[in-house]
């Protein structure tokens, strides 16, 4: 994803193929989002990013990081069938 498509996701706000949460997200809330967007036509979750579209950054789920492939193995281990995804950091 490029700034130019993540800048257009964020203007328009959350939509049945966008969902944003902000801040903290523990991994219920998260294995429930990407539930919902991949029981629907897919789409993309951003994490660091409320309601309104405004990047508020997340907590670090590891420590003092985040591992995106734990994230991966997380939602591919909380959902049936298995769902699998792609993260991309856009930290600068």
């Amino acid at each position: 994803m490029d700034s130019d498509h993540l800048r257009d996701l964020l203007i328009r706000g959350e939509t049945l193929t966008a969902e944003f949460k902000g801040g903290s997200i523990n991994d219920s809330d998260l294995v429930e989002a990407v539930a919902c967007l991949s029981n629907g036509s897919g789409g993309v979750l951003l994490v660091g990013v409320d309601d309104e579209g405004n990047v508020v950054g997340a907590e670090p789920r590891h420590g003092s990081e985040t591992h995106p492939n734990r994230l991966q193995s997380l939602i591919v281990n909380k959902t049936e069938p298995a769902v699998t995804s792609h993260s991309r950091d856009q930290r600068s």
